[in-house]
């Protein structure tokens, strides 16, 4: 369609096919690259768009554990959070985690835990990110 009528012109917005929520606008006049496209050549993302998820498993201190988002951001991730789940509600689980890496693909945490000792397990992580 863009190519029959000219090209999008510069301001154009269009909301994404491939990722909910995020908003495409176009850098130039007579725009007829697809922003969803392996590369959004003259668009900028001017939204985020949010995914989340579960990783159910049982999670020990020592151990690093990756989240994989089910779609990559176009562009990069922007914010997100992880919270820890404890189904048994005891204080004896003094875990944190901490951030190894990040991507647009997915994070990777390592566990820490408590030299006081107590139960060094978690019942896996929610997770929420935002990207472009």
């Amino acid at each position: 369609w863009s190519a029959a009528a000219g090209g999008y012109p510069k301001f154009a917005r269009l909301h994404s096919a491939t990722y909910p929520g995020l908003v495409w606008e176009s850098t130039a006049d007579g725009n007829t690259t697809d922003p969803d496209g392996g590369s959004p050549a003259n668009w900028i993302a001017v939204s985020r768009w949010r995914q989340s998820g579960t990783l159910s498993a049982t999670i020990t201190v020592g151990n690093q554990y990756t989240i994989t988002f089910p779609t990559a951001f176009p562009n990069a991730l922007v914010s997100y959070a992880i919270t820890p789940i404890n189904l048994t509600g005891v204080a004896t689980r003094d875990n944190w985690l901490q951030r190894v890496s990040l991507a647009k693909t997915g994070i990777t945490f390592v566990v820490q835990g408590s030299v006081t000792g107590g139960d060094n397990t978690l019942d896996g992580v929610d997770w929420w990110a935002e990207g472009q």
